[in-house]
């Protein structure tokens, strides 16, 4: 099996419900959310990464995400 993943978006400045938005704390999240399935052994990845405005690193090594 092999597979390759690609996305793109902005976080916008404000919410449905009109909050404003933490955009580094919503790329962290996301990061997080992330690098929780790609570390899974199951998949069996061997090479990711994640760069965004103010997070990147490996998705799938022990690294601080930053």
């Amino acid at each position: 099996m092999s597979f390759t993943a690609s996305a793109s978006g902005h976080v916008p400045a404000q919410a449905a419900d009109g909050t404003p938005q933490d955009a580094a704390a919503l790329e962290l999240e996301l990061y997080n959310a992330l690098r929780a399935v790609l570390s899974n052994p199951r998949y069996g990845v061997t090479n990711s990464s994640f760069g965004g405005s103010h997070v990147s690193g490996s998705l799938h090594l022990a690294d601080d995400g930053g």
